[in-house]
């Protein structure tokens, strides 16, 4: 976990103690192992590790020490034992000192120049991305576990909420890591070598695990504090956790892979030499009331005619949360208001008069050429500003306390399926069909393998004649020319699951938006590279694959990915442009952060804009099927205001009921069984509104939402907005009832879903918007304005069912 050689004796961090080998027999092997300290607990939990060893100018050896991971939702940190949580100081006899805490996977730890002691740690709860500290003794840098052994909280017996924000003031990183160049960080070391390595003299250089990099990190002190600039340095070295400068002053790069899917080679030693040949870098960045002043490694060619330098700048701030991780949110533009290269062409300076403390600037510098036209090998970095140069310090912080987000009982909550039962609806186009699991299943043509052939399954279906226990494959049957399959379901910003199979030969893309393309192709001569890359861009090259993960035609490919659509200022004048910031398949990170400049050439849809789109499936060539499509909404804005409830939380007293049902008060929510019946809210007078809730149904139970409805025994006059997901009635959740019927599953029973309700009359007639888990899946006119005005009022369907109401709100509109 860590190593030190002091006096020619190596000492090594253990899960449970700093050690001393010493080789008595002087045979070159130790054998002896002596304790030099072990001051903190070890509870047997696997996440308990340790790690070290720098040594400080007057011989302390710093340790830090991981949280146990033990709570039902396994990314919150637990500190069971002392001093989980903290930076160690263990003195030259041994003696330990808890030094600084609020630390969650403290995998580096490392000293800069001038002796002052750094910590990387790992994104998760209550570390919104990966941070980079300046760990100073007594301070508290976040995490709330350790918290436990700091001496207030000792002497009250307290011990930390792992949700609610701790009330105790939290140092800052120094530098946050951009989640996109590293999910999981690892040790940091500063140049030393006096230019052998190129030219940084100084600067940190920090290992990443997940996606393998190595990224460069220049300081600086504003108004007494550590903040600076990140750089990416090197890609795909491998899963890379432990650096040393070795005497010929290569970066020795030590790789490991504990399970957590890191980048291979995930085991072994790699090595970093400078070829002295200096690339065209930015040197420094030195952040000024007015904006940068930025250092080049070369001269800038001198802007003329088309070249000319247009760096653009976005501010973003993070979620301080239980949640694991946090987006980047509140992203938004700085208006550069000019751009001066110095005479010498060795500096730039970006005049920026807006920049504010609290925030992390991405910046991107674009074309920049130097003067033998050589193009900035990393022109895109991000500053993390704690404090302006000038003025009064401040207490904004990137971090943010937020309330937290909706607590979770499923890992499937907030997912809508596109394909389980009758998995074609809410798709549209020609050369496709719907193959139920349950009744058949695919595999290749044994004549001719380039055909997909569809056979009588021989499994067992364990649900029944519906086919919910298995997904709906949407398969393309007419192999004669491309054909594309558009969902009705619009989405933004997404993460997505979903297989995909191809025959020989076979070609398929997805286009999200219909816009931006991932491409599947079984191609011989690429031997599998052509399987799922990023097709060519405007101006742009396309993202073609390192590494080969196709198994070939015929095998079920699982793809994971997350896409970000292009954002628009007010005047609907583009500052960001698409992206995917990842796409896995078989569990394997193949592309990450790749920039989508323009709609991709082939895309259904060319014209880009802030208007959400569907997904389109095409295929390009013989035969291709998806299934299992699922997506789920990424960073859906906050909408907290005007919204009062229905429902009281603790008593349904005044509500009116009809029929046989039985509704009861649990936790907060609203539980109907039994048999038919209805529960009427106390006003009968609802009208332009938005009512939301999140609402949970049983495997076979069936519901509904009713609104603009009457008081009354049997189905009441209104309309509904149904509730079902496995019952055997067709009409499943999201539906119009009688007026736009959805016939997929589009979430899990037993799973909470939100549900949304818009209801409006308009000149042509009420509009009528439903959403399941923040994507709209019905967009009606009722244009007879069948029902005029009315209750709020809930649905049980019959006995077996059992349906569950909470967070019942509403906001009335004009």
């Amino acid at each position: 976990m860590g190593l030190a050689v002091i006096d020619d004796v190596v000492h090594v961090v253990q899960r449970g103690e700093v050690s001393r080998l010493l080789d008595a027999d002087k045979d070159g092997t130790a054998d002896v192992i002596e304790t030099v300290n072990d001051d903190w607990g070890v509870s047997g939990n696997y996440h308990e590790y340790a790690f070290g060893l720098p040594r400080d100018d007057s011989g302390h050896l710093y340790v830090s020490l991981n949280v146990a991971f033990t709570s039902p939702k396994w990314w919150l940190g637990s500190s069971s034992v002392p001093y989980r949580g903290w930076v160690l100081q263990i003195d030259e006899n041994g003696k330990s000192v808890p030094f600084a805490c609020g630390f969650r996977s403290p995998c580096g730890i490392g000293r800069n120049t001038k002796g002052d002691v750094f910590v990387t740690d790992n994104q998760g709860d209550w570390m919104p991305a990966c941070p980079l500290f300046h760990v100073e003794e007594g301070k508290f840098y976040g995490h709330p576990a350790g918290l436990r052994w700091r001496k207030d909280f000792l002497e009250k017996d307290i011990i930390p909420s792992q949700t609610n924000p701790p009330h105790a003031k939290r140092t800052m990183p120094a530098v946050w890591l951009p989640y996109k160049w590293a999910r999981s960080a690892g040790e940091m070391i500063c140049d030393e070598t006096n230019g052998n390595f190129g030219p940084f003299p100084g600067q940190m250089f920090v290992a990443e695990l997940t996606n393998g990099n190595i990224l460069r990190v220049q300081l600086e002190k504003i108004q007494g504090q550590y903040q600076g600039a990140v750089f990416m340095f090197r890609k795909q070295v491998g899963s890379a956790v432990r650096l040393a400068f070795a005497e010929d002053h290569s970066l020795i790069i030590g790789r490991t892979n504990r399970g957590w899917g890191g980048l291979n080679p995930g085991d072994g030693l790699a090595s970093l030499t400078f070829n002295g040949k200096t690339p065209f870098e930015v040197a420094t960045v030195h952040l000024e009331d007015d904006g940068f002043l930025l250092k080049f490694t070369q001269a800038i060619q001198k802007p003329a005619g088309d070249y000319q330098i247009t760096p653009q700048i976005i501010e973003y701030d993070y979620n301080y949360w239980w949640e694991y991780g946090s987006p980047e949110v509140h992203k938004k533009p700085v208006e550069v208001e000019s751009v001066q290269r110095s005479a010498d062409g060795l500096q730039l300076k970006i005049n920026a008069l807006r920049l504010r403390p609290g925030k992390v600037v991405q910046v991107n510098l674009g074309e920049i050429k130097s003067v033998s036209k050589t193009p900035l090998r990393h022109g895109e970095f991000h500053y993390t500003i704690n404090q302006l140069p000038s003025g009064h310090m401040v207490s904004d912080v990137v971090a943010k306390v937020v309330p937290p987000p909706a607590a979770k009982e499923s890992p499937y909550e907030g997912w809508v399926y596109l394909n389980k039962i009758n998995g074609g609806d809410r798709w549209d186009g020609e050369g496709w069909t719907a193959v139920k699991h349950t009744e058949s299943e695919l595999t290749l043509d044994s004549n001719d393998p380039s055909k997909i052939k569809v056979i009588e399954s021989k499994k067992p279906d364990n649900k029944g004649a519906d086919g919910q226990s298995s997904p709906i494959s949407l398969l393309c049957q007419d192999p004669g020319k491309p054909h594309d399959l558009t969902c009705k379901i619009s989405h933004g910003a997404i993460e997505t699951w979903f297989d995909v199979f191809l025959p020989q030969g076979g070609s398929a893309s997805v286009f999200f938006q219909g816009r931006y393309e991932l491409l599947f192709a079984d191609d011989e001569e690429e031997m599998g590279l052509q399987f799922g890359i990023v097709p060519n861009s405007t101006g742009k090259n396309g993202k073609k694959n390192s590494i080969d993960i196709y198994r070939g035609p015929g095998s079920w490919h699982v793809v994971n990915m997350k896409f970000h659509p292009p954002r628009f200022d007010e005047t609907n004048k583009k500052f960001l442009s698409a992206s995917f910031e990842d796409v896995t398949i078989d569990g394997t990170l193949l592309h990450e952060s790749v920039e989508l400049p323009a709609c991709s050439p082939n895309a259904p849809n060319q014209e880009e804009s802030g208007a959400q789109g569907g997904i389109v499936l095409r295929c390009n060539s013989k035969q291709a099927a998806f299934r299992r499509f699922s997506m789920r909404v990424l960073g859906a804005p906050a909408d907290d205001e005007n919204w009062e409830p229905i429902f009281n939380g603790t008593d349904i007293d005044d509500w009116r009921r009809s029929d046989k049902a039985k509704w009861r008060v649990e936790n907060q929510t609203i539980i109907g069984s039994g048999e038919t019946g209805h529960l009427f809210s106390p006003r009968d007078d609802y009208r332009n509104f938005e009512v939301k809730a999140r609402v949970k149904i049983n495997d076979q139970g069936n519901s509904g939402l009713y609104f603009r409805t009457t008081f009354g025994p049997g189905w009441p006059q209104g309309y509904e907005a149904q509730v079902n997901s496995t019952y055997h009635d067709p009409v499943k959740s999201g539906s119009l009832y009688n007026l736009d019927v959805i016939k997929a599953m589009f979430v899990e029973p037993g799973v909470w879903f939100d549900y949304y309700v818009r209801c409006v009359d308009t000149d042509k007639g009420v509009h009528i918007v439903i959403k399941l888990n923040n994507f709209v899946v019905v967009d009606f006119l009722d244009k007879k304005r069948i029902n005029k005005s009315g209750h709020i009022a809930l649905q049980q369907h019959h006995p077996g069912s059992e349906v569950q109401f909470r967070n019942i709100m509403i906001r009335e509109l004009n």
